[in-house]
């Protein structure tokens, strides 16, 4: 018989397509609409000057991750450690061109000369070395995407139109084993896995949709 996973969580990592579900027992949900306004203080007017800027949405999600067994306790701390990496952005290598290394070029000067003066010189062939370390490097690394996030739970957490989940990104993830039921230990004991653990983040939502209203009173779609 097939799981029913129709009250999971669903989340994934869109850069790279990496999914995970979890089976939550739901602790806390608080969906925040926000409007952004403009106001300006005029003299003699009672009422500030107000101009819309914009409309933002910010989800907080607090449940529990509960195991009856140890392989599932194995499965939901990886669920765990998979969730914490989507927070972290792709890069990307690029080759780059190996240059000679060469003395550096700014002499050192006495010590008759100034400190001031001295120790700008000192600056300077630090910075040449460096400079020409770095040129040195086979690659380096430069970030492609970012960590954004999309989040699937039921109807609360979901498109209005496709039934799919919403966009956006996560400013706050947090990870709570419960000490007070434990932990089970691996088969080598060199490793503790939490038999429950809590999970709250925010989810700051990216509207990829039309929102709002047209000018005859009908849902943007």
């Amino acid at each position: 018989m097939e799981e029913d996973k129709r009250f999971n969580i669903f989340i994934t990592h869109v850069p790279t397509g990496e999914s995970l579900d979890f089976e939550p027992y739901i602790e806390n949900f608080t969906d925040n609409y926000k409007s952004d306004w403009k106001t300006e203080t005029v003299i003699g007017r009672m009422d500030n000057i107000s101009t819309f800027i914009r409309t933002g949405r910010i989800i907080s999600l607090s449940f529990n991750v509960v195991s009856d067994n140890k392989k599932d306790a194995c499965l939901n701390y990886n669920k765990s450690t998979k969730l914490s990496n989507f927070l972290y952005p792709v890069y990307k290598q690029i080759k780059t061109a190996q240059k000679q290394k060469a003395k550096v070029a700014n002499p050192i000067p006495n010590e008759t000369v100034k400190p001031t003066v001295r120790n700008f010189y000192n600056a300077s062939a630090l910075a040449t070395t460096l400079e020409q370390n770095l040129s040195l490097r086979d690659e380096v690394s430069i970030m492609s995407a970012p960590p954004i996030i999309k989040i699937k739970f039921s109807n609360l957490i979901s498109d209005r139109y496709n039934d799919s989940g919403l966009y956006g990104y996560l400013d706050a993830f947090n990870f709570q084993p419960d000490k007070d039921l434990g932990y089970f230990l691996s088969d080598d004991d060199n490793v503790i896995i939490p038999k429950a653990y809590n999970v709250n983040f925010t989810f700051n939502v990216i509207h990829v949709d039309p929102r709002g209203w047209t000018i005859d009173n009908k849902l943007r779609s």
